[in-house]
C-alpha cells in the first residue's frame, strides 16, 4: 500500500489524533492549498492526515537528498512512489580515507593530548557512521569529554516504530 498520495482537495481528512476534516475545514487550516496550482501530499491510508506537504518543495527536498527523482518524465505517481522507496532504503554513504584519517586523529588527540576534550557532536558522529567503536566511546567518558549519559545517549539503538499502525477491522 503507497503511503503517499496527491489530495483532491476533495475527500475528508481523518488525522491520527482521530479528528475529521471536511474538505473546507482542510483548506482553512492550510490555506495554501487553495492555490490552484498547488498540489498537496497526504497519506494514502484510511488515516490521510497524517502529513500535510507541499508537492514541489518536498520533491525539490527529496531530489537534494539524492532520490531518482525526473520531473520531466515522471507521473506524480511515480514521484511519491521514488519518494517511498528512497525513505525505506536510503542510500548508504561509506566514510572515504580521509573522513576516517580525521577521525582516527580526533581519537588519538583525545587520548594523547592533556587536558583536549573531544567535541561531543564529534563522538556521536564519528561513532554513528561507524568510525569509532563503542570502547572508543568509553575513552571518551574516561578522559572527560562526555559523560556517562551522554555516553548512553550516543551509544543507544536505535528503534524506529511507525508513527500510526494500520488500523484493521
Amino acid at each position: 500500500m503507497s503511503r503517499y498520495k496527491v489530495w483532491d482537495k476533495n475527500e475528508p481528512i481523518y488525522t491520527p489524533s482521530g479528528e475529521e476534516f471536511t474538505k473546507e475545514q482542510w483548506l482553512a487550516r492550510y490555506k495554501w492549498a487553495n492555490n490552484p496550482s498547488a498540489k498537496m501530499i497526504i497519506g494514502a491510508g484510511v488515516i490521510n492526515g497524517t502529513v500535510a506537504m507541499e508537492f514541489n518543495a518536498t520533491v525539490e527536498h527529496y531530489k537534494k537528498r539524492g532520490c531518482a527523482i525526473d520531473t520531466a518524465t515522471m507521473t506524480d505517481e511515480e514521484i511519491l512512489q521514488a519518494i517511498e522507496d528512497f525513505e525505506d532504503t536510503p542510500p548508504v554513504v561509506e566514510p572515504d580515507a580521509t573522513e576516517r584519517m580525521v577521525a582516527l586523529e580526533e581519537y588519538k588527540a583525545m587520548v594523547e593530548t592533556e587536558g583536549y576534550q573531544a567535541p561531543k557532536e564529534i563522538i556521536d558522529k564519528n561513532y554513528k557512521r561507524g568510525l569509532w567503536t563503542s570502547a572508543m566511546v568509553d575513552m571518551a567518558v574516561t578522559k572527560g569529554s562526555i559523560t556517562t549519559a551522554e555516553k548512553a545517549a550516543i551509544i543507544k539503538p536505535v528503534v524506529v516504530e511507525p508513527i500510526i499502525k494500520e488500523i484493521t477491522k
